[in-house]
């Protein structure tokens, strides 16, 4: 009896030894599966609802390069949130297409980024997106924003050329002042209308042109943006180098700071129709 006891005993064990080494292998195939899944987003702090996923934070802050994945967990990173990036230390940042909404200041202070293409996808722009972000020397701009908001490119003194896409409809209050190296903006045919200060103290600034086709806005022949119908003269580019220029017969007024710093206008003939 007491060797059948052992027998029985030496059985259990193998079989519990089988079964032990049967899980350990279940539970590592699992964990290996789980860090594939894992590893795009494991640079990041977010969330998923509603079948997006929501990126609120980075820990690739010193990252030379930085690319956000178009996928984390199965699903598609489609909002940049608040600060998400703000004052990393990258110079290049690749969004995905997936995108279609970069919430307020999500890069602000990105002083070392170069330049940045904002994909077709998105459709919002957060005030101060890219709020002194002062290496900045080429963007982008989604040809689907219908906004540019407040403050988006304040301070982004590298930046040298902007052409706003035609989808825009707005520009916000101080969207790209005191970008004082910007030299050439180019508005497209649907803005409807141009925020106080939206290109104050552009000191670089020679030209401003207007698409033909818009409706509320025109330019002259010396980067000089007006209303349609030239009855108001909004801006004249501070960085224009000449040293006279004549307004138009056509004006009846003349905005806030609209010949602010010139410093090398010389002369300015205002016609008797401005009151």
């Amino acid at each position: 009896m007491i060797v059948e006891r052992i027998n029985i005993t030496k059985a259990s064990v193998k079989r519990t030894f089988s079964m032990i080494m049967a899980l350990l292998m279940i539970i590592t195939s699992l964990s290996v599966s789980a860090f594939a899944v894992d590893t795009l987003g494991k640079d990041f702090d977010y969330y998923i609802e509603d079948g997006g996923v929501t990126i609120l934070d980075n820990y690739c802050f010193n990252n030379e390069s930085i690319t956000i994945p178009e996928k984390i967990e199965g699903y598609p990173v489609t909002i940049i949130a608040e600060k998400a990036f703000s004052e990393c230390k990258a110079s290049e940042i690749t969004i995905p297409e997936t995108v279609v909404q970069i919430c307020y200041s999500a890069f602000s202070g990105c002083q070392n980024l170069k330049n940045i293409t904002i994909p077709d996808s998105v459709t919002s722009l957060g005030d101060s997106a890219f709020n002194n972000c002062s290496g900045l020397t080429s963007v982008k701009i989604s040809n689907n924003i219908k906004e540019i908001g407040e403050d988006t490119f304040i301070n982004c003194i590298g930046l040298t050329s902007v052409t706003i896409p035609d989808s825009v409809t707005s520009i916000g209050d101080d969207a790209f002042c005191k970008c004082i190296g910007l030299t050439n903006v180019t508005i497209g045919d649907n803005v409807m209308s141009i925020g106080d200060g939206a290109f104050y103290n552009c000191e670089g600034l020679t030209n401003i042109t207007v698409d033909v086709n818009n409706l509320n806005y025109s330019s002259d022949e010396y980067g000089v943006l007006f209303n349609k119908d030239k009855t108001e003269l909004i801006q004249y580019p501070i960085g224009n180098g000449r040293t006279e220029y004549i307004i138009p017969n056509s004006v009846t007024s003349i905005g806030s700071y609209a010949f602010w710093k010139c410093t090398s206008l010389t002369n300015v003939t205002i016609p008797d129709s401005v009151t």
